[in-house]
């Protein structure tokens, strides 16, 4: 929504969206899936953005609430492209969402580009969620990024998109580099022992 220049039509926004620095003023309504419903419906929003994750959230927001909601689900960038230009449409944000979508292929393909011949191809881990630890596997658009970006996802083993997976799973995939959504994720992973040499 920043991006497309409609960050002062948002009113409310999860624990985890803390990007670009103006999101941390919007007042947060909890985490992705454990939301405080009550304070969604004080805020009154005519539109919620939600993740493919939050399938119950989705359900209990339209069903009991009667609420409209709007979601983003990429498996690769060419959706993800499709879905920055429906919200675009969905907001009246149809030239800034071209625009984006435009510089974000030019940039994609300038990084596919310069990494194309690199010999060495870091083990890269995307925690999508904590606990249990949740990541991107195959099918999933960040699976397409860490593959575009020269890297190898650690999760490549899942047969799922966002696969949980074990603490034994994570330490055998020996990922060189480990990527979270947030910097309240990235301190998190930092706390715990032995993980404090991990980058975001």
């Amino acid at each position: 929504m920043f991006a497309l220049g409609k960050g002062d039509l948002l009113v409310g926004r999860s624990d985890w969206d803390d990007y670009p620095p103006e999101a941390q003023e919007i007042e947060s309504i909890g985490g992705f899936y454990s939301p405080d419903y009550e304070k969604i419906i004080s805020l009154e929003p005519d539109l919620l953005l939600l993740t493919s994750g939050s399938v119950e959230v989705r359900e209990k927001l339209e069903n009991d609430y009667g609420l409209t909601t709007f979601v983003l689900n990429p498996s690769n960038f060419e959706e993800l492209y499709e879905g920055i230009l429906a919200l675009g449409q969905v907001v009246n944000a149809q030239e800034a969402a071209e625009a984006l979508v435009a510089d974000m292929q030019r940039e994609v393909e300038a990084i596919a580009g310069k990494v194309a011949l690199a010999e060495n191809r870091p083990v890269v881990f995307y925690q999508v969620w904590h606990d249990p630890i949740t990541t991107a596997g195959p099918g999933s658009f960040i699976d397409d990024m860490i593959r575009i970006a020269g890297g190898t996802n650690a999760a490549s083993f899942a047969g799922e998109p966002w696969p949980v997976i074990s603490l034994e799973e994570l330490v055998s995939a020996d990922p060189d580099i480990i990527v979270t959504a947030s910097e309240a994720a990235a301190r998190e992973v930092r706390e715990r022992p032995g993980w404090d040499r991990s980058r975001r």
